[in-house]
């Protein structure tokens, strides 16, 4: 199965993981931006990011999915998933924290 997965803590990592484990192609992971963390203020990157990058996983930080190039690059992550011959697609979203605007919903459940 091949999947667009969108989460940030490590809760988020633990689920990512474990499809990995279970052999699903992952496309590409959604996650937060780095956000500055302890007394040196150091950008700190999500669990997520953390595991997916490990794994030689894309990953895409948007800032916000308001932006129509955000929502046009979830579009075309769906058609890559809709590519593979015989294998069926998933989405998958858990506290990516962040706001997933009606487009970009839309573009989660294949209703565009």
């Amino acid at each position: 199965m091949r999947i667009v997965y969108m989460g940030t803590p490590e809760i988020a990592r633990v689920c990512l993981e474990r499809i990995y484990q279970d052999g699903h192609d992952i496309a590409a992971v959604y996650t937060k931006i780095d956000t500055p963390k302890n007394r040196g203020m150091k950008l700190t990157a999500s669990p997520v990011k953390e595991f997916a990058l490990a794994h030689e996983i894309p990953v895409i930080q948007p800032q916000t999915f308001k932006d129509e190039t955000v929502v046009e690059e979830l579009r075309a992550q769906n058609a890559i998933a809709q590519c593979e011959e015989s294998e069926s697609h998933f989405k998958y979203g858990f506290s990516a924290g962040l706001i997933v605007q009606q487009e970009a919903h839309e573009q989660l459940q294949n209703k565009k």
